[in-house]
């Protein structure tokens, strides 16, 4: 991760936010107390980023695509994936005020011209469009708040950071792919017992942060401990321990957390290897 990505994910990570959906929260800087007076951006918005059920977002599809785009050197071409999708952010803000709308192109013409041919997609520059649409839709959109990095910290839906764990694609996050974050987590310190990969070092520090942001931002203190649960292999192997007793149970106990809290979560682990061979060594 590089360029402006790494900056604004760093930058968020201060704040307590991430730039795909934000994954902490900030007392300070929130631009507006309250939803806009135009219901046509208010419903535009919420509709695009899942208010308030998340599990089948629009804005996750765009960061899937995104995410697409940019783990090949092949960009979209019409009749494409990429460019269903793009026309799709652009249908969506259809009836939004003029700024909302020109944000929302802004993320389809990226979606559509990223990257030249023979070049490799910025997903740098998806970043800063997709932040751009995120601010235009805050505060309408409570997703997109914590997206612009205006959240509050520890007033985080519970089904938001649910959601960003097990469902949204991690295209912004600290991970940068079309992938959930649990899978990812799973990988460094496994479902079962494993050894922590020692050249996982950068990805285990970023793993405990944006575990550690999540645990402060969210709304609901069973999610919040249920996180701190999972960062615990992470952060021993931070010190030294790398000796991972698996995430299993820490993210079924999450898993039950989440749907407790509302955020219906069937399997915990869905994408995740259980077999410890397929893990890293020290």
């Amino acid at each position: 991760m590089t360029g402006t990505l790494a900056v604004l994910t760093a930058a968020a990570l201060i704040s307590g936010c991430d730039p795909v959906g934000a994954t902490g929260g900030s007392d300070a800087g929130a631009v507006s107390t309250g939803p806009s007076t135009d219901p046509s951006r208010t419903a535009a918005c919420t509709r695009f980023f899942g208010d308030a059920d998340y599990h089948e977002a629009p804005a996750w599809r765009v960061l899937q695509g995104a995410a697409v785009i940019t783990s090949t050197d092949d960009g979209p071409s019409d009749g494409s994936p990429a460019t269903a999708v793009a026309s799709g952010v652009e249908t969506a803000f259809a009836d939004a005020p003029e700024d909302t709308r020109g944000a929302a192109a802004d993320v389809a013409t990226w979606l559509r011209t990223a990257p030249a041919p023979g070049e490799h997609a910025d997903l740098d520059t998806f970043a800063v469009t997709w932040q751009g649409l995120a601010e235009s839709c805050t505060p309408d959109s409570t997703a997109a708040t914590w997206a612009a990095g205006l959240g509050q910290q520890g007033a985080k839906p519970a089904a938001l950071v649910c959601a960003e764990t097990f469902t949204a694609p991690s295209t912004l996050s600290v991970f940068a792919d079309r992938e959930q974050v649990a899978p990812h987590l799973t990988a460094i310190a496994g479902a079962s017992p494993q050894a922590v990969p020692t050249s996982a070092a950068t990805e285990v520090a970023e793993a405990s942060d944006l575990l550690t942001a999540q645990s402060v931002a969210v709304d609901d203190p069973a999610v919040a401990a249920a996180l701190r649960e999972v960062r615990t292999p992470f952060q021993d192997a931070l010190q030294g321990d790398l000796d991972s007793p698996g995430l299993h149970d820490p993210l079924t106990e999450l898993g039950a957390a989440c749907t407790a809290a509302g955020y219906d979560v069937p399997d915990p682990l869905a994408g995740t290897d259980p077999d410890p061979s397929d893990g890293g060594t020290a």
